[in-house]
């Protein structure tokens, strides 16, 4: 006696099934072997072969932001389809607040390249991955004189860190673009402050500074009155008033100031 079967891996139920025909019954499951059963009078033929094994298609990767500035976070998220029972994993894992997850928040502290493994119970698994870029923040620092007489100008200068993809707004309303400094002229006749904001034009990262000029009064001078004297008189009193703090006389030809130039009197 001789008996001949073939049978293809035609996928017969998705989540399981039983049925019968004129020839046996065949039952089947999720990922496990399909089983048919013939007999011939006292002969008996057993056969299967396992369903088609499912598999995963990751349709995107994305993120709220591909490109940040250092200190800032950005949301990651992979979509996929095959199976309802998905399960994530993120590396690298560390500045992820869940790498199990279809959608984590990412904080790198550098420009990172992250890899989504999805995966199924049988099914074959997929990857994806994004690259998060870190910008650094720009550093910004005012220089200048910060301490002036009424009257007087001084010249406030901006530098950073950055040469090109800088720029500069001052509160005053000047403004540099692409340049390692930023100058303005200030005149104030009060005490002031004056800041200055940069701005990386390529992602968008700022820093800010500020510096206070201090004014003080011009001091009054009188170095008293006129006198006239005669030229074979050796000496003369030179009677000054100031409410200013430091005192210099200066001028004549020759001879010199006693007990020196820096008294009043």
């Amino acid at each position: 006696f001789s008996f001949a079967q073939s049978l293809s891996p035609t996928l017969i139920g998705t989540t399981g099934n039983y049925s019968t025909a004129s020839f046996g019954s065949i039952s089947s499951s999720v990922g496990e072997p399909i089983t048919t059963t013939v007999s011939s009078s006292s002969h008996i033929l057993t056969q299967g072969f396992q369903q088609p094994q499912c598999k995963i298609i990751i349709n995107k990767t994305e993120a709220s932001k591909t490109i940040i500035c250092k200190g800032e976070s950005t949301q990651l998220t992979a979509t996929a389809s095959g199976s309802s029972l998905l399960k994530y994993k993120w590396l690298p894992p560390s500045e992820l607040d869940n790498p199990n997850i279809a959608n984590p928040v990412a904080s790198p502290s550098s420009t990172t390249t992250y890899t989504v493994f999805i995966s199924s119970p049988n099914c074959i698994s997929d990857s994806g991955t994004i690259k998060i870029v870190v910008l650094p923040l720009p550093d910004v620092k005012i220089t200048g004189d910060t301490i002036i007489c009424s009257g007087q100008h001084t010249v406030l200068t901006a530098t950073t860190n950055t040469v090109t993809g800088i720029k500069y707004v001052w509160n005053t309303g000047e403004n540099c673009v692409s340049v390692q400094s930023c100058s303005i002229v200030v005149n104030p006749t009060v005490p002031t402050y004056y800041s200055v904001k940069v701005t990386n034009l390529v992602g968008g990262c700022t820093d800010s500074a500020k510096i206070l000029v201090n004014v003080f009064p011009s001091p009054i001078v009188y170095a008293g009155k006129d006198t006239i004297v005669c030229s074979e008189k050796k000496s003369v009193n030179l009677n000054g008033t100031t409410n200013g703090n430091n005192v210099r006389w200066s001028g004549g030809k020759g001879g010199a100031f006693l007990p020196n130039p820096n008294t009043l009197n």
